[in-house]
This record gives structure tokens, C-alpha cells and sequence, in this order.
């Protein structure tokens, strides 16, 4: 397997530095020509000028840090959601429907991986997007802004990114939370991103408000969570119903070792699902969430997450 790069500024497709791989003749995309002397990968007519540099096998660049986990050779199963999130979108991107420059919030942003990795590959578009990370206050936040500034200090290129409290508890006992630079801007919005939120039925409740509020500010915003499936279904059960009594829907658009046609079964709600199986357990699936009664893009299930990273990139 060969994997390419495409520099930016030759990429009008993409907008980003999307890589591509080369398996046989054949990449992900579209078919390429190799030079293995010149280690060139060529397109064929119409864009027979655009060169790829041979470079790494990930697709957008991942090389954010986080300076308190020592996970550079492996990476924490609690970030493994996130991760494979974050290989939805840099496979999907060009399918999500996204406006340029795109305004992205991310829920819940933990470590703050996903979120500036999908900042500072957005960089390279023609347009300057903003991606805004949230954490509740407190030590959740102070932890997110020291792993923001450690990236900074690397050189990531990070001036599109800001962090901001937002506090899921101001939504309890209230209709509106209160005003902030986030709730503020709510409309402004055109992503939201979480991953691994619903983890007790406390923030399940929580999250279903934190969700609808902002889908009421804003139908058409595209909402994607990845979410573990758990060995224990109270939560998963009491969150998707929690949805659909709040006016919400859900659909699976993308699942660690599922095709297409296995959408239907990893719907929580069904009696006797397949997501219930022992295979199951622990199983990254990307959902979207919309509102029930506001017609909205829906993203097509994608077999993106179908194979294990491991799986992904062995020759």
C-alpha cells in the first residue's frame, strides 16, 4: 500500500490536505497513476497536473498532543470514540454538505483531540472556519486549556480554535440556559460534534436538552455523536428514548465493522437489535441527530469505520 499527500493549494476539491491511499492501481477516490522512481502518485486526465507527495497513511494530519496521556504509541481505549470520529470525518467530508468557512462546536471536548484536530486541518481552506471546544467549569476546563496552549507551543496551527465554558447543568430546571459567548452564537453553527457523552443516565438527561436546545436554535444543524455502544443497555436505552421523547430522531451513519445495510440493527430501541450482541460491546457508532419534525439532510450510512485501524492500514 502507498499513501499519498496533496498539497492544499493544488487540492480545489478537497480544500484541505487530504491524502489519499494506493492499493493496485486504485485509490479511495479516484484512480491515480504511480511513479515509483520519482515517488509520485499522478491523476489521470482531467487533473493529470496535480502531484501528490508519498507521505505518512492518515488522511488528515494527526499530530495534536496531549501532554498529560502517555498514549503515543497507543491510544486510550476512553479516546478510541473520538479517534474514530475524527475518521468519519476526514472520509466523509466531502459528503457532509458542509458550508465554507464551516462553524463546528464540539460538546464535551475532554482531552480537546478532536477538536483541534479537525481545526488545524481545516486551516488549509480557501476560507478561515472557526471551531469552538467546550468543558463544563472548573478542572475539566483548566485541563483542556493546558493541553490547548501545549499544542500551540508546538506550532500547531491553532488561531482558528477557542475554548469556551458551557455548562450542561444550566439546562436543568430551565427552558433557556443563560447567556454565554456559546449559546450566544448558537445559530451561527453549522457542526456539532461529541463523542462518549451519554456515559450515565445523569448526562444522558442532561445531553438530550443540551441537544434539543441547540436544534431548536437551529433545525438544520448537522449533529454527529460517536458513542460506544455499553455492555450495561440502561443508558444507551434510557438516552435514544430520551430522544425521541424530546422530538428528536437518531440514525447510525457509520460503525466499527458494519456495512451499510446493518444500519437498521444498531438502532438501541428495537427489540431484539443486533447491537446487542457480544460482538457489540464497546462498538464506536457515529449517529446523527435531528429533529423529528424539521426535514434535514440526512448523511448516508458510510462503511468508513468498517475495518479496524489495524485492519486499515496493513499492506
Amino acid at each position: 500500500m502507498v499513501t499519498a499527500t496533496c498539497r492544499a493549494e493544488h487540492d480545489p476539491r478537497y480544500g484541505v490536505a487530504h491524502q489519499i491511499r494506493y492499493v493496485l492501481g486504485q485509490c479511495s477516490r479516484e484512480w491515480v497513476e504511480l511513479d515509483v522512481e520519482r515517488r509520485y502518485l499522478w491523476f489521470r486526465d482531467p487533473r493529470r497536473g496535480v502531484t501528490f507527495r508519498l507521505q505518512g497513511h492518515s488522511l488528515w494530519s494527526r499530530d495534536v498532543l496531549i501532554s498529560s496521556l502517555a498514549w503515543s504509541t497507543m491510544p486510550l481505549e476512553s479516546e478510541r470514540s473520538c479517534i474514530r470520529l475524527c475518521d468519519f470525518l476526514e472520509k466523509e467530508w466531502p459528503r457532509l454538505g458542509l458550508p465554507l468557512p464551516v462553524y463546528t462546536l464540539e460538546l464535551g471536548s475532554g482531552t480537546g483531540w478532536l477538536g483541534m484536530s479537525l481545526a488545524r486541518n481545516l486551516v488549509a481552506m480557501p476560507t478561515r472556519s472557526m471551531t469552538v471546544l467546550t468543558e463544563r467549569r472548573g478542572d475539566a476546563m483548566k485541563f483542556l486549556m493546558n493541553n490547548i496552549e501545549f499544542n500551540i507551543a508546538e506550532g500547531l496551527p491553532l488561531e482558528d480554535l477557542r475554548a469556551d465554558v458551557l455548562d450542561w447543568s444550566d439546562w436543568e430546571g430551565s427552558v433557556d440556559p443563560p447567556e454565554s459567548l456559546v449559546t450566544g452564537s448558537a445559530k451561527d453553527f453549522d457542526l456539532l460534534l461529541g463523542s462518549d457523552l451519554a456515559y450515565n443516565s445523569c448526562c444522558a438527561a442532561m445531553l438530550v436538552d443540551v441537544l434539543r436546545w441547540f436544534l431548536s436554535q437551529k433545525p438544520q444543524l448537522l449533529v454527529l455523536l460517536a458513542h460506544r455502544l455499553r455492555r450495561q443497555p440502561d443508558v444507551d436505552v434510557a438516552f435514544f428514548q430520551g430522544l425521541l421523547k424530546k422530538g428528536l430522531d437518531y440514525n447510525a451513519v457509520a460503525a466499527e465493522g458494519h456495512h451499510p445495510e446493518d444500519s437498521k440493527e444498531l438502532d438501541p430501541l428495537l427489540p431484539d437489535a443486533d447491537w446487542a450482541a457480544e460482538s457489540n460491546f464497546g462498538c464506536v457508532v457515529v449517529y446523527q441527530i435531528t429533529c423529528a419534525d424539521h426535514d434535514q439532510f440526512l448523511v448516508p450510512f458510510s462503511d468508513c469505520l468498517l475495518h479496524s485501524e489495524t485492519e486499515l492500514w496493513s499492506c
